[in-house]
């Protein structure tokens, strides 16, 4: 997986480069197809397999939320040395075969075990990939890329809301395991022979493109006062989103009488149509805002994660399901804008060899806020506002976590004025030793 990185720039035109894209989008959408499966088929595998709660909650909860997070870290600082693309098929591989093997466990301890290494081969598709998009688009076009890759994440959960709530009834929660998994190594072998490892920090220069020690890179991030509102933003963010991620379906259920396949298909298309059209909206406006004042990168999604907070608490506490989704549709968009400019900004303000590393760290700390604080907050609010609220409190506590997306929009607008110098610190016109020197 250390194939010298000798393409040229001039050697990807653009066209490729949104090749290359396409086929990342497509990976990253089975990525979340596969990490979302199971919130659809947690009812039919536990009657199955007659498990408790808790151990459902380990399948799904904090535990795996970990496991990802620590995985990422290694995966990340492996990629910054080594063949991204090769590491990315590999990945994808593990993943969609463990997906499929999930189909024929006969047990708690198989089905964990399978849910593992499906972790900790999806942190293997995500760091690298976002250094790839990085050296295949240029600075003032990340934010765009950046959006149109994060469709993904929409485009995903849209459509294991749909497939699994179809396949399960259907076929069962086992065949709809085993067919998850063939479509994601036919990708990963297209990924494979049909995309170029770029050079590594092609559009910096050359100066800037040797490899960083752990310590250096630390050093380096902690002084680039934008990366860390970044950073802090999304991560603060991720609360709220992992919340809604969590219990959104549960809240129409139990608030408005939904039934597992109304949720399915109204959130799924809700979540799908509109994520989408925001991320890549947020990416494209982005990058046209910021040609003219580049403090837009934190700004833009400062304002949309102001913007999001009244509107998903609205979504929670209105009486009319029909007018609940109207709003939660126009909320998502809002808040997809947010992730094109906020990660295409990570990975501007790092050096090329340490871009995969940032990236990490960004996802470890989104992960465990997303994955893990935001659904148990919920759960605790839920428990202790019952008895003490008129109706469900699930849907005041819901309510209540969209504040942590106004907390996380005065983070972005907080680092936004140090843009610009770090940015500077981060393409060579104002180079840290720190950076380059040993750890």
């Amino acid at each position: 997986m250390t194939k010298p990185e000798t393409e040229t720039p001039a050697q990807h035109s653009t066209l490729y480069s949104y090749y290359v894209l396409f086929i990342l989008v497509l990976i990253f959408i089975l990525n979340w197809i596969d990490r979302m499966i199971l919130s659809i088929l947690l009812v039919p595998i536990q009657q199955d397999l007659g498990l408790s709660d808790t151990a459902m909650g380990v399948l799904s909860g904090f535990g795996f939320a970990v496991l990802y997070a620590v995985s990422t870290v290694v995966i990340a600082r492996y990629s910054d040395r080594h063949n991204r693309r090769n590491l990315v098929a590999v990945a994808v591989t593990v993943w969609s075969a463990a997906t499929s093997l999930c189909g024929m466990v006969t047990g708690f301890g198989q089905l964990l075990l399978g849910r593992a290494v499906v972790g900790v081969a999806e942190a293997g598709g995500g760091a690298p990939t976002y250094s790839i998009i990085s050296d295949y688009f240029e600075p003032r076009r990340r934010a765009l890329a950046m959006g149109i890759y994060s469709s993904g994440i929409y485009l995903g959960i849209m459509l294991s809301f749909l497939l699994g709530s179809f396949l399960a009834e259907r076929y069962g929660w086992r065949v709809t395991f085993l067919m998850l998994g063939p479509p994601g190594i036919v990708l990963a072998l297209i990924l494979r022979f049909t995309v170029k490892e770029p050079v590594r920090g092609r559009f910096e220069p050359p100066s800037l493109r040797g490899q960083q020690p752990v310590g250096a890179s630390l050093r380096f991030l902690w002084g680039q006062r934008a990366y860390l509102a970044a950073a802090g933003g999304l991560t603060i963010t991720a609360v709220t989103q992992g919340a809604y991620a969590a219990w959104a379906p549960a809240m129409l259920i139990k608030t408005h009488g939904f039934t597992l396949t109304q949720v399915g298909l109204s959130l799924g298309l809700v979540l799908g149509i509109a994520g989408a059209v925001g991320t890549f909206s947020g990416g494209a406006l982005s990058d046209w805002l910021s040609a003219r004042n580049p403090r837009v990168r934190l700004y833009f999604p400062a304002v949309a994660t102001l913007l999001t907070a009244p509107f998903f608490a609205a979504f929670c506490l209105a009486d009319d399901p029909r007018v609940a989704l109207g709003i939660y549709a126009v909320g998502t968009l809002i808040s997809a804008t947010h992730f094109g400019p906020a990660f295409g900004l990570t990975q501007n303000l790092a050096l090329p060899a340490m871009r995969g590393f940032a990236t990490a760290l960004v996802m470890v700390a989104t992960v465990l806020t997303g994955q893990g604080l935001g659904p148990v907050l919920t759960g605790v609010l839920s428990d202790a506002l019952r008895g003490s609220v008129d109706g469900e409190p699930l849907r005041y506590a819901l309510a209540i976590m969209a504040g942590f997306a106004a907390l996380g929009a005065m983070m972005f607008a907080y680092g936004a004025r140090h843009v610009a110098d770090d940015f500077r610190r981060a393409t060579g016109d104002d180079l840290c030793a720190d950076a380059r020197s040993p750890a």
